[in-house]
């Protein structure tokens, strides 16, 4: 049974995450960029990436913005553009203010 990750990461945007699930989701997230290795389903990691929050890794992603390998350079800036608009107090899950 081959598990479909696109799914899986669509459902885990709806699910509460504790931040030990969220730190573990975002260290794949940054493996991901780090290796090159970037799957078919990371349009739908970047989404996942929004109700995470990039805050703690924002340096570990410019970093990779500047990545020899121009694929990695877009994925890095997709993922800080996709944030870039979301404001602090926004809970992009539910489009409304958490405060």
């Amino acid at each position: 049974m081959r598990i479909d990750c696109e799914r899986m990461a669509r459902t885990l945007r709806h699910t509460q995450l504790s931040s030990s699930q969220r730190d573990r989701l975002a260290r794949i997230f940054l493996f991901q960029l780090a290796s090159g290795c970037l799957y078919k389903e990371f349009k739908e990691y970047i989404r996942l990436f929004k109700v995470i929050g990039i805050d703690e890794y924002r340096a570990s992603i410019e970093r990779f913005s500047t990545s020899p390998k121009a694929y990695v350079r877009r994925a890095a800036g997709r993922l800080l553009d996709s944030v870039s608009f979301l404001k602090p107090d926004v809970d992009p899950r539910a489009g409304m203010r958490t405060k």
